[in-house]
């Protein structure tokens, strides 16, 4: 494995790490948008090239969703989801698969947003000289 393959590994991992971590952390508050806040911290913390921090972070994104709806007691949400998606005349299904979606591009969405931030937060080296 080259140094440059290992590198982008590494920011792989830890970007999704960053973003599993936080994600589900910010999903604990109740509310669920937050979790683009999960995809900002991961972005600026890695600060690699926008194709890493977007899959990284879209991956922690479902994983977020799934480990959120696996671990926690959602009854209630259970009864809500089948209320809305007959509300809405489409299946159940669709609607936890756009839900699952939906966090994973507002992980993606926040990743995105602190990459075209950074080189406006990041000073260069070279011009700091005065």
């Amino acid at each position: 494995m080259s140094a440059i393959n290992r590198n982008q590994y590494v920011a792989f991992i830890s970007s999704l790490a960053i973003a599993l971590i936080l994600g589900f952390l910010l999903l604990l508050t109740g509310i669920w948008y937050l979790i683009v806040l999960a995809g900002f911290a991961a972005a600026l913390i890695v600060q690699k090239r926008n194709v890493i921090l977007f899959l990284s972070t879209f991956i922690a994104g479902l994983l977020v969703s799934m480990i959120y709806v696996i671990l926690l007691p959602v009854t209630y949400e259970i009864a809500i989801m089948n209320e809305v998606s007959t509300i809405a005349g489409i299946s159940s299904t669709i609607l936890w698969a756009l839900m699952f979606l939906v966090s994973a591009l507002l992980t993606s969405a926040g990743a995105l947003i602190a990459a075209s931030l950074t080189p406006f937060l990041v000073k260069e080296e070279g011009n700091a000289s005065s």
